[in-house]
């Protein structure tokens, strides 16, 4: 019987020295054999008889190359102090572990070699906080972020191999130096707004933001031909979102008024590729208002409008022809913000505006009626209409 793969918990990894996420989804590799001794003497970590009531520094070798591949202080027999890793002889990582098996203290990261520091940040009891750095392998900064005492990032920016810009959040006041100026990068104490450019990798424009005393006023990405993608504009009583096609045709508007949760939705509008505007539809508080489709041709192809009638929520509908006629008129219920069941008279026309049909629904939405006429106006059909489906004629029709 094949055995099911175990899972291990990240305290159980971390506890075994592991660094970072372990999850134990499939059977591991074979690893290479280590090892290790402190004072001089062999131990085996995992046989906590070898090391217990011990202090020193365990060092592990790789058995075949000999090399170092990790060292680990140890107090009365416990993982407790410097913890450091490494690759091929040098080190690769270093941090300090407490008495309760998490990091705390300065944590560093290498680069391969040893010698060019790759990160370095600050932890209490397992938790980030402060100002953490990175570097690329040239020794430019990659990162600057700062941390609150609860562990997540307040403000951050992220550089190019080049020193361009690549990523950027500002948070109330500058939080970043000395390592970045974030204080002039997010506008504090600046007149207007400041826009900054941002970069990929290759050194290739693909957004703009803009911040006035660290807060986001406006942003903007960018399509590969350097056309605007995405737009947002933001206000203090509300913001913008537009879309964009490679064409920089806009596809979508969006208008948000800013309320105490967040935002609401006030108003968004879609156009197709070719510009014509496709859909309009508005919102009052968390209600919609108004739902209106259109014909490439720009006229009017569905209309909905919400609202109360005698204390019931209502919606309006009526549809057109593409030669701007109306097609068909009725009520409906409104459900959950949503269109819901016919009731009262619907009617239909035909493109010349002559009225064709009516069908007339009792509040619960059940046919009650249906009538038809010809293109002449002549009546063919009118039926009183029952629930099981059945059909009796109100007049017969005239031959």
């Amino acid at each position: 019987m094949t055995s099911r793969p175990r899972r291990i918990s990240l305290r159980a990894a971390y506890a075994a020295g592991a660094f970072g996420l372990v999850l134990a989804l499939a059977p591991l590799p074979a690893r290479a054999v280590q090892d290790c001794e402190l004072n001089g003497e062999p131990v085996n970590p995992a046989n906590g008889a070898t090391t217990r009531g011990k202090t020193g520094l365990m060092a592990c070798r790789d058995r075949d190359s000999g090399k170092v591949v990790r060292e680990e202080e140890l107090r009365n027999g416990e993982s407790v102090g410097l913890v450091r890793h490494y690759r091929d002889g040098w080190v690769e990582k270093e941090y300090t572990r407490n008495d309760k098996g998490n990091q705390d203290g300065v944590y560093r990261e290498f680069h391969p070699g040893g010698r060019q520091l790759a990160r370095e940040e600050s932890t209490v009891n397992g938790r980030l906080t402060g100002l953490g750095r990175a570097w690329h392998a040239s020794g430019a900064l990659r990162r600057a972020a700062a941390y609150g005492d609860d562990g997540r990032s307040l403000a951050y920016a992220e550089f190019t191999d080049a020193g361009k810009l690549k990523e950027l959040r500002c948070a109330a006041r500058p939080l970043l130096a000395p390592a970045v100026d974030d204080a002039a990068l997010c506008g504090h104490g600046a007149s207007g707004a400041v826009t900054q450019s941002l970069h990929t990798d290759r050194g290739v424009l693909r957004a703009r933001v803009s911040h006035r005393d660290g807060r986001r006023t406006a942003s903007e990405t960018l399509w590969e031909n350097g056309n605007p993608r995405e737009q947002e504009e933001i206000g203090e009583r509300g913001s913008v979102d537009r879309a964009y096609s490679r064409e920089g045709v806009k596809l979508r508007e969006t208008r948000w008024v800013a309320v105490e949760r967040g935002r609401m939705k006030e108003s968004e509008r879609n156009w197709s590729e070719s510009g014509a505007l496709l859909r309009d539809r508005r919102w009052t508080g968390e209600d919609l208002a108004g739902d209106t489709t259109y014909y490439l041709n720009g006229r009017k192809r569905v209309e909905h409008r919400f609202g109360v009638d005698a204390g019931r929520a209502v919606c309006e509908t009526t549809e057109y022809h593409d030669n701007g006629g109306v097609a068909a008129r009725g009520r409906y219920g409104v459900r959950r913000g949503e269109r819901d069941r016919p009731f009262g008279v619907h009617a239909r026309f035909d493109a010349e505006g002559r009225r064709r049909g009516e069908r007339t629904y009792d509040d619960a939405g059940r046919l009650q009626r249906e009538t038809e006429w010809d293109e002449s106006g002549r009546l063919t059909r009118d039926d009183a209409v029952f629930e099981d489906g059945s059909r009796k004629a109100y007049a017969v029709p005239a031959k």
